[in-house]
């Protein structure tokens, strides 16, 4: 039962010895100072002030002339109810200010890692990589044509599939071209969604987002630049999500 009681009192930042005082007046009414003293055989100054740590919680009170008894166990119960309830209160709070605070922090703290692949090999090694980085969900944005002609697309179809099968979801912002055909007819056992860039302001890159991470593709010369860093990132994801809700 000590054991119980010693946890107890440990989620209402009490000691030991504060338990001790309270199960030593359990079965006791107006008893003194000096009787709590000489019973637990511990220094009067300690006592004193494990004491006021429980008339502080309204564990113990003042009966008159110097006495004390305690308040019933409940109390303890009480005590432990109410402050789980207010715990639970902070996280809730912390739970919905934590992404400010997360980006604030890396904002400030985390290194920012630049990568460059400059050659076909670097390339598709960073290709085959993104499935395993990606947890939800990856951006595409560019010239699909230009993309097809760097990497097979029978390699891309098996990669494709890869990506349906963990469960990572896609969205294309890209130029209308012959490539799309094969692609359009299976977004959705694909999980993926597409959107037609207008022509007028063509490019012939390539940028994936996700998570963390932006890569700049160049497609004509097998080159790519990965970016890793929250700000960056996210700021390429809201202009990406923008001008998807603004097309068609």
């Amino acid at each position: 039962m000590k054991s119980i009681i010693y946890q107890a009192f440990e989620q209402l930042d009490l000691s030991s010895l504060e338990a001790e005082i309270y199960l030593s007046l359990l079965n006791q009414k107006n008893i003194s100072l000096v009787e709590i003293a000489k019973n637990l055989k511990i220094d009067r100054v300690k006592l004193y002030q494990g004491v006021r740590n429980l008339l502080d919680l309204e564990l113990l009170t003042k009966t008159g002339q110097g006495k004390y008894q305690v308040q019933p166990p409940s109390k303890i119960t009480s005590l432990i109810r109410a402050k789980e309830r207010q715990q639970h209160k902070i996280w809730e709070g912390m739970q919905s200010i934590l992404p400010d605070l997360n980006a604030s922090y890396e904002a400030h703290t985390k290194n920012t890692f630049f990568s460059v692949f400059d050659n076909s090999k670097q390339f598709m090694n960073l290709f085959d990589s993104v499935l395993d980085d990606a947890a939800d969900e990856i951006l595409f944005y560019g010239n699909a044509e230009l993309w097809v002609k760097i990497i097979d697309l029978n390699y891309q179809k098996e990669w494709t599939l890869l990506r349906a099968k963990k469960g990572i979801k896609a969205r294309v912002l890209c130029f209308q071209s012959p490539t799309l055909n094969w692609f359009l007819d299976r977004n959705a056992a694909q999980l993926r969604q597409y959107k037609l860039l207008p022509d007028s302001h063509p490019c012939k890159g390539v940028f994936y987002i996700y998570q963390n991470t932006v890569i700049s593709w160049n497609p004509v010369l097998a080159r790519a630049i990965k970016i890793e860093d929250s700000v960056i990132s996210e700021s390429l994801r809201s202009m990406f999500n923008n001008l998807w809700d603004k097309l068609a």
